[in-house]
């Protein structure tokens, strides 16, 4: 009974270690980010993204975090149409992680090259956990 015990607890703390492991990482961490901007889960969405260095590129705007949600409610009201929708198809895509210390870029290349957007790079810098600091949309 005790060697079942201490299997058990063995095994618990390896799945657990791997599962904690598995959820730091860059990849993951942006298909969360995006399943959550995608549901508008904001607070969530904001977990996994630093909201102020992405839109920094935005300096006319006074509250970056209101565009980026409005932004978000003006996509997800679209999707609710026959023609759109808010599903991201990551089939779709090659993806490509690129992991430099503390620096990385997740990379979603379109299958379909006739796409409006063919490449989206997501960056991210890691200080206690991994945050997108920009995205990129290429043509």
């Amino acid at each position: 009974m005790k060697i079942l015990l201490i299997t058990v607890l063995f095994f618990s703390q390896c799945s657990k270690s791997n599962l904690d492991l598995m959820n730091d990482t860059p990849l993951i961490v942006v298909i969360k980010f995006i399943s959550a901007e995608s549901q508008l889960k904001f607070e969530i969405a904001k977990t996994y993204m630093d909201v102020d260095k992405v839109f920094s590129n935005s300096p006319d705007s006074l509250n970056v975090e209101e565009e980026w949600k409005e932004m978000n409610r003006t996509f997800y009201a679209l999707g609710s149409s026959k023609k759109f929708t808010n599903e991201f198809s990551c089939f779709n895509y090659e993806i490509d992680e690129t992991i430099n210390v503390d620096e990385a870029f997740v990379t979603f290349t379109s299958i379909d090259q006739k796409v409006m957007i063919k490449k989206i790079i997501y960056k991210l810098h890691k200080t206690d956990t991994w945050k997108i600091v920009a995205i990129e949309y290429l043509n």
